[in-house]
């Protein structure tokens, strides 16, 4: 035995550096195959010196902000790097050099990470002296030198050709520019660099169109390629199939969908490039959020600062436990704002508890099947591996079930990787437990990998409402810093509560500073409570900020529950379909579940502002567009395919009492809108909406009768929690 252990140790002596890092950190040799850190505005040394901690969260790649602008520093505003001087490496003291970049490349191969370099190639800088002369020594390079935007989003001819913004378009279906775009690949190869993102990817023509470009560059061996692309690429199938068949391609849509629609948990099983059997799941990229959700104005895609990283992160977690699709995690700048992002290094998020252990998760299940579930209040999703394990990401945290996606997860115990504590119960047709404070959960059984408690601090929020009856800001913002975290300037856009009362989650002990992201704000307030109202003077800028005490008014809810009556359709199944301006659950819906005591009626949870179409569940059969829905409305839909709706008007759901929770001890119980909690003996009890809102605390609770608002709520007694909907 002993002999036997020193010819191991020898032979492990043996192996290369990066063999060996390789195998400890379980990371997949191909990129597709893993999950990618976009180290956004990082300079290189940074990215080289954070390689252990990047290995240790489990990411297969690192992705760098672009390398093509000159005389970058710490003062470069981030979409500076956007405006490139050529297709070269530009050595600069800001992002690095080019013996720093071979230098992260080598390092990285240690621990088994390749390199991804984000390449700008439809555009180059406006006005001499910003971008290479060679630019300016051929008219045929450029095919029009800046102004404004003029696509049609369309027509393919406009998107490849016409202008994207105020900068230099490059003529990419020029043989010169072709063989300049590759040279520069070429050269990120020969530093070791063995991948690229392509920026703005649908605006470069594709071989059928006439073009070399994307057949040329990609011909560079050993490297991976992806492109950005925004929506879609333009009409039919045709073209995303074609980019697919040459490169990786982002799906924007789904990617987007469950954080900024659904509090991180996606409400289909993939997007439409996946489920295109010519694209499928191992040419698509996801993302939680990306560097244009969060660093854009609003007018150019920018939708996530104001998402809470927790929210983000569980987006991130229902992506990037998938079967063949990669996933990108952002990391965040330490600032928000469009002007405010600068070159530097981002936050720690990307090293969190559940965040390490899902990109774990993927690397170990390689290439298993997968299968996507959701529970029936859609708030909560799993995805399980065939013979591996499961992921489950729920809105909230507290007590879950969720469906075993065809059985996939062997019947037993478990235990929650990411809290290290929770133990969740599996059969072969559920998963129920209870999720700790990031409400991601992750599953499987390795003797080989030892389960570590989470000993995050994880930050407490309270929940702050603002009046503004005097005012009247439109809309209305609250920027927060001095508690665990800062939302950057101008904040966070306030949800209505009801008429002229906004609310808005945030950590507590902050400050906040109301606004209307427009140049007036009201004055500092500082160390607010929860639940209390602010109300700001009608008078100068900065105007003083009033304390009006606890807010004792109902909150309009984050989602609707609306009801279809099937009694004429008779279609059996209802699907709904919704969708506001590029966003949708796409065709044809999803289904809708069917009440246990009527016949004919079906709900559905949808997001206020939403236009909605009920069909059968093929689609074939519709009703016409519903594009006002109303909250717990009941609608009905003629024989007549497409035919008007009609608003039947409130609905209540038939009451009677149901048992939520029985034992030996007490029980929970519902009879229409209240909970009764009975056999209780001096229990703590605890009720909050999913928003943060206290109902009701007490140390001291023994029976209960209360009555709560239309909305979802966690009710915790002692130790023990359960998630209940009050239609």
């Amino acid at each position: 035995m002993k002999r036997t252990l020193l010819y191991c140790v020898a032979l492990m002596a043996l192996l290369p550096v990066s063999v060996q890092a390789a195998n400890n950190y379980g990371i997949p040799e191909n990129i597709q195959d893993g999950n990618i850190l976009h180290c956004f505005d990082w300079p290189i040394k940074t990215v080289t010196e954070n390689l252990p901690n990047i290995a240790e969260a489990g990411y297969g790649a690192v992705q760098l902000s672009p390398l093509q602008r000159k005389n970058v520093t710490s003062n470069t505003g981030w979409s500076e790097l956007y405006r490139p001087y050529d297709y070269a490496f530009q050595a600069t003291s800001g992002m690095g050099n080019a013996d720093d970049l071979r230098t992260l490349c080598a390092e990285a191969r240690k621990y088994g990470i390749k390199v991804i370099v984000d390449v700008v190639a439809n555009h180059v800088d406006k006005s001499s002296g910003y971008h290479d002369s060679w630019w300016d020594s051929n008219s045929d390079y450029v095919r029009s030198k800046g102004g404004n935007a003029n696509i049609n989003y369309n027509s393919r001819y406009s998107i490849t050709h016409d202008r994207l913004g105020d900068y230099y378009e490059l003529n990419t279906e020029n043989p010169e520019v072709v063989a300049r775009a590759k040279a520069y690949i070429q050269d990120l190869h020969d530093m070791g660099v063995r991948g690229i993102r392509w920026d703005a990817a649908k605006h470069i023509e594709l071989p059928s169109e006439g073009s070399t470009f994307w057949t040329e560059v990609t011909s560079v061996p050993d490297m991976f390629h992806y492109g950005e692309i925004l929506s879609s690429p333009g009409p039919g199938n045709g073209v995303i199939e074609e980019y697919a068949s040459l490169l990786s391609v982002t799906d924007s849509d789904y990617s987007d969908r469950s954080a900024k629609s659904n509090g991180g948990v996606p409400t289909s099983a993939q997007g439409n490039w996946a489920s295109n059997s010519k694209v499928g799941a191992s040419k698509v990229i996801y993302w939680g959020e990306s560097h244009d959700t969060y660093s854009n104005t609003a007018d150019y895609g920018g939708w996530s600062t104001g998402i809470s990283q927790s929210v983000i992160d569980r987006a991130y977690a229902a992506v990037a436990c998938r079967k063949g699709s990669a996933a990108l995690y952002f990391a965040r700048p330490t600032t928000a704002g469009f002007s405010n992002i600068k070159i530097g290094k981002g936050t720690d998020a990307y090293r969190g508890k559940a965040i390490r252990e899902v990109n774990k998760f993927r690397n170990k299940m390689g290439n298993k099947s997968d299968a996507f579930s959701l529970n029936s209040n859609r708030d909560a999703c799993s995805v399980t591996r065939e013979n591996g394990g499961a992921v489950i990401v729920m809105k909230t945290s507290g007590a879950v079930s969720v469906p075993n996606g065809n059985s996939y997860l062997a019947p037993g115990v478990y235990t929650d990787r990411v809290s290290g504590t929770n133990t969740f119960t599996v059969t072969s047709s559920t998963i129920e437990g209870e999720a700790g404070p990031t409400g991601i959960v992750v599953l499987y059984e390795d003797a080989d990998e030892p389960i570590v408690p989470d000993d995050t601090v994880y930050p407490e929020y309270i929940t702050i409402f603002y009046d503004n009856s005097a005012t009247k800001y439109n809309p209305v913002y609250c920027y927060y810093w001095g508690g665990s975290e800062s939302n950057g300037w101008p904040g966070t856009q306030m949800k209505v509560a009801s008429g002229d009362i906004y609310y808005l989650a945030i950590p507590e002990n902050s400050n906040v500073v109301f606004n209307n992201n427009n140049g007036t704000q009201t004055a500092d307030c500082n160390a607010v409570e929860d639940g209390h109202v602010y109300k700001g003077q009608n008078s100068t800028n900065k105007t003083p900020v009033d304390d009006l005490g606890l807010y004792t008014g109902e909150i309009e809810p984050d989602t609707y529950t609306i009801y279809y009556d099937d009694s004429i359709t008779k279609w059996g199944a209802v699907n709904c379909y919704y969708w506001k301006g590029g966003d949708n659950n796409g065709w044809p819906g999803s289904p809708m579940t069917k009440l246990e005591n009527e016949e004919y009626i079906y709900k559905i949870e949808v997001s206020p502002g939403y236009s909605v179409i009920f069909c059968n569940s093929g689609g074939t059969k519709q009703t016409a567009d519903l594009t006002s829905m109303a909250h717990k409305h009941l609608y009905q839909g003629k024989a007549a395919n497409k035919s008007a709706v009609k608003d039947l008007g409130i609905y209540e759901e038939k009451s009677g009492v149901s048992s939520i929770i029985a034992d030996s001890d007490y029980s929970i119980r519902r009879n229409g809108r209240n909970i009764l909690l009975e056999g209780l003996e001096g229990e703590r009890v605890l009720i909050v909406g999913v928003d943060g809102k206290v109902f009701y605390n007490s140390p001291d609770c023994h029976d209960l009768n209360i009555s709560l608002p239309s909305g979802m709520y966690i009710i915790r007694i002692g130790q023990h929690s359960t998630k209940i909907f009050i239609p």
